[in-house]
């Protein structure tokens, strides 16, 4: 379902390697610590906002079924990769747990690979933002251990909130989304948008909804921070796509041709890696697609916070 419309944005996808360079966080608990709710991201202030406050949080100290579903299924979008809920678990190195999303070779032409789903979701009322934010890393492991992440093929993790019914009339917002191609210098993140009045249908026009920010990210072994701030202020909404604390883009009806915010309808959270494409997305070559011995996307926390305007 996810990105069915997906072919224009990935031609042009395909086009702009060689100019990258010239486009430019159930109820909280108890326990959840104060700095984590803390707005870090924020380089602004205004008395007219309340603080922050925390709605939903996992640190992954053990998988909350309360909180997650697994999944179990084809991509969407490439059938060779299998979501299998084995393939999601909870890991640990040096006393710190996080959730794991681990992509190996399958069979001939399949790769197995992780998917989950929030079971609450979330759209900000009227007056108020909503703060989503994660913090993830991307590694790869091969005979002789770890492996840059960039240099995996046919990757494709992504960090989204989405209604799947109906998609893409109820909208979908990509916070975070990677694609390798086996190149240290060619590995893409991008933020994007989809929306269409009809299912299966996406109206938005890539050059307006999707946008690059591949230098902001660090694939080789760190930690990066993604975050989507959601507003609705009178009827006036707003996304705004945060990367390692700096704001990147902001998405308006006003400033992407065919966008209707004011439509999306509450989002569940989406975190998977997904492998190879459809040849008619024309994306990878899937005659190269990599893992190594297995690829991964860990997860450290999962928050979202929200606020009134």
């Amino acid at each position: 379902m996810k990105k069915l419309s997906l072919i224009t944005m990935l031609l042009c996808l395909a086009l702009i390697t060689s100019c990258e360079n010239e486009l430019e966080e159930d109820q909280a608990t108890e326990n959840v610590s104060s700095s984590i709710t803390t707005d870090k991201m924020s380089t602004k202030t205004s008395t007219a906002k309340s603080a922050w406050q925390n709605i939903f949080w996992d640190n992954f100290d053990g998988f909350n079924w309360s909180k997650w579903s697994k999944t179990n299924r084809t991509d969407y979008n490439s059938w060779r990769c299998r979501y299998l809920p084995e393939q999601v678990f909870i890991g640990s190195w040096q006393g710190d747990t996080f959730l794991v999303l681990r992509a190996e070779k399958w069979n001939s032409n399949q790769w197995k690979s992780g998917h989950v789903k929030s079971k609450q979701n979330f759209r900000p009322g009227n007056n108020e933002e909503l703060r989503f934010k994660a913090r993830i890393k991307f590694n790869a492991f091969d005979n002789n251990g770890w492996k840059p992440f960039h240099l995996t093929y046919g990757a494709w993790p992504a960090f989204w909130t989405v209604e799947e019914n109906g998609w893409p009339t109820k909208g979908e917002i990509d916070i975070m989304e990677g694609y390798t191609f086996g190149q240290s210098w060619n590995d893409k993140y991008a933020s994007n948008l989809f929306f269409g009045w009809q299912q299966g249908n996406n109206i938005l026009n890539s050059s307006q909804s999707v946008n690059y920010y591949s230098n902001s990210v660090n694939a080789q072994g760190g930690w990066n921070d993604f975050e989507m701030r959601w507003s609705n202020q009178n009827g006036w909404n707003k996304v705004e796509i945060y990367v390692n604390n700096s704001l990147k883009k902001t998405y308006t009806n006003n400033n992407v041709s065919g966008l209707r915010l004011d439509q999306f309808s509450a989002h569940n959270i989406i975190l998977n890696l997904n492998i190879g494409s459809n040849d008619e997305l024309y994306l990878f070559d899937n005659t190269k697609n990599n893992v190594f011995n297995r690829t991964e996307v860990l997860v450290d926390y999962v928050s979202v916070d929200r606020r009134t305007l």
